[in-house]
């Protein structure tokens, strides 16, 4: 990598660095201009990577890809109130084009039975 010229240095393959990655690689290929990305990670190999491997956090998704409904009814019940539920609408709308952005890139979804 020394001396090498990239036009963008991730540091961390989870899913912002990974994301970040493929937008400026689509982005380049959209302007029909060449693009170099180097993804820098420190994780084991087939490790999970970035910070959702010590978090639980998840979407709790259908076989289709759209949010449990019982999750604007839970955030309003965990934050006591505080969160915002016009923000959690929009989840709604985006989540499954997002699902679906990130299928056609070969990202694998794992649905798990609770």
């Amino acid at each position: 990598m020394s001396g090498d010229k990239y036009d963008l240095i991730v540091v961390g393959s989870g899913f912002a660095g990974s994301v970040t990655a493929l937008s400026l690689l689509e982005t380049c290929k959209a302007q029909k201009k060449p693009g170099r990305v180097v993804i820098v990670e420190s994780g084991k190999d087939g490790e999970r990577c970035g910070a959702s491997r010590w978090t639980s956090a998840y979407l709790r998704l259908d076989k289709d890809n759209n949010l449990d409904p019982a999750r604007i009814d839970e955030m309003d019940r965990v934050s006591q109130g505080l969160h915002n539920r016009d923000y959690c609408a929009k989840m709604y709308v985006e989540v499954p084009k997002t699902m679906a952005y990130l299928l056609e890139h070969g990202v694998k979804i794992n649905h798990h039975v609770s």
